[in-house]
């Protein structure tokens, strides 16, 4: 990750340098679904890489991709001469990455509503999840904005949860204990909860899961086609 100071008053520009086209690889994830990511992702040894039950979509229909742009999040009021905040953020996003957020142990404010989230996404976010609450749903949806959170509020985050630090690793609740989020992890999630990448294992972990699907596409056109289910299970299962 490039980092670079731009003066001493403005927090410096962390940009993710990646190994892979954002855009292309996005693409080919938005076609599968996250029980691959996660089985495979079990297969390799990698077994603690989901969020934990209960981040979810705003829309059951909505699905995250991308490498992982992540804020650190202090709950309560804190005195420095500059506190980082979304808007200091803004200049070190790679688009096509998605904003991932821990809480800080904070359900009572919102960490995201739809001016930020309109503000991220024209500089080319893709999505966001937060491990807290969400507000103005109604226009975070309108503009068709991935949000996966824990809850929605009304109220504001102002000094009951500030971003203190972002391109630096974080903690999110997961699925056996808090799980490490490091910047440029690929986060991948749908109406099944959302799994955690790392991010060097990105492309072997694709693969992988493309090739998983096409044995399930050909495992269904088998049964559909007349075949006993109980041999395609043999035939076709993984395990």
């Amino acid at each position: 990750m490039r980092e670079f100071t731009l003066t001493k008053d403005q927090p410096p520009l962390r940009w993710l340098e990646l190994s892979y086209d954002a855009a292309s690889v996005r693409e080919r994830f938005m076609k599968l679904t996250t029980p691959f990511a996660s089985d495979v992702l079990h297969e390799m040894g990698w077994k603690s890489q989901v969020l934990d039950s209960g981040i979810y979509p705003l829309v059951d229909d909505m699905i995250v991709a991308g490498p992982a742009f992540t804020w650190s999040r202090y709950r309560g009021p804190i005195e420095r001469e500059r506190d980082v905040g979304h808007i200091d953020c803004i200049p070190s996003i790679t688009p096509g990455c998605v904003v991932i957020s821990d809480d800080s142990g904070d359900r009572t404010s919102a960490h995201m509503g739809d001016i930020i989230s309109m503000l991220y996404r024209a500089k080319g976010c893709v999505g966001a999840v937060l491990d807290g609450n969400v507000r103005d749903t109604k226009s975070v949806i309108a503009m068709n904005f991935p949000m996966f959170c824990r809850g929605k509020t009304p109220v504001a985050g102002h000094e009951r949860s500030v971003v203190i630090d972002y391109q630096v690793p974080i903690f999110m609740h997961g699925v056996d204990g808090m799980l490490r989020v490091n910047p440029g992890d690929y986060v991948f999630g749908d109406r099944d909860g959302v799994v955690i990448i790392p991010g060097h294992i990105v492309l072997d972990v694709l693969a992988r899961m493309e090739a998983m699907a096409q044995i399930e596409v050909e495992m269904r056109e088998a049964v559909a086609g007349g075949m006993d289910p109980v041999d395609a299970f043999h035939k076709y299962h993984r395990a």
